[in-house]
């Protein structure tokens, strides 16, 4: 259930506000309250100034709290890539203990960097959230108009700058590999999603959806 209200005002002749506000209540995931500000200033007809902000709110969608796929991940064993056997017996680098320390013999080699790998949706998942603004100007080129044909002629920026917050998001299986063996091969959350088989051959791996840092970005439209 949604309801939401937006308002557009001149506060002085050539200066205009806007805001909006959106209330939305879901039965899974509670209620909240977003909204949006702006301001534009036009000194005089041909060009204006404008600029606002807004915070955002975005449900998990039924796949992502729910879907199951699987896909062939090229994953690099670094406890053995294949043609590259770097844990011999005599070997006690940090990561060849660590390698180790999972269970992985000496001599190993990776038997296939294609490793299926389980990934889809995850029930725990919760909203996103974001902050966004916005700054540029509009010019109208008056004196353009009707020269060669030319019925108007516009030119607008604008700088914007998004952030999310708890973005949904699959972690990079390679990374996280990496990361569980350059801490020592059993750290219990870096290393949740691996096991190991017959021989030290990586079992598919678990890389579900899940509410990670942030994601920013900006730029310029022109």
């Amino acid at each position: 259930n949604e309801a939401y209200g937006e308002v557009s005002a001149p506060l002085l002749q050539t200066l205009g506000a806007s805001a909006a506000i959106r209330y939305s209540d879901y039965s899974n995931f509670g209620s909240t309250t977003t909204y949006k500000g702006g301001l534009r200033w036009q000194p005089i007809q041909d060009f204006g100034l404008r600029g606002t902000y807004s915070t955002g709110f975005r449900a998990p969608n039924l796949g992502e709290l729910f879907g199951l796929t699987q896909f062939g991940a090229t994953l690099v064993d670094p406890c053995g890539p294949t043609g590259t056997i770097i844990a011999p017996p005599g070997n006690h680098s940090a990561l060849a203990n660590a390698c180790r320390a999972q269970g992985v013999p000496n001599n190993f080699q990776q038997a296939n960097t294609q490793i299926t790998t389980f990934t889809g949706g995850n029930a725990d998942l919760r909203p996103e959230k974001s902050d966004s603004f916005t700054a540029g100007f509009v010019y109208n080129a008056g004196w353009a108009e009707g020269m060669m044909h030319t019925a108007r002629l516009t030119l607008e920026t604008t700088y914007y700058n998004h952030k999310i917050k708890g973005a949904i998001e699959a972690e990079d299986i390679q990374a996280l590999l990496n990361s569980c063996l350059d801490a020592g091969g059993t750290d219990p959350l870096l290393c949740a999603p691996f096991t190991r088989g017959a021989g030290g051959q990586l079992r598919p791996p678990k890389n579900f959806l899940a509410n990670l840092g942030h994601i920013t970005t900006d730029g310029e439209d022109l």
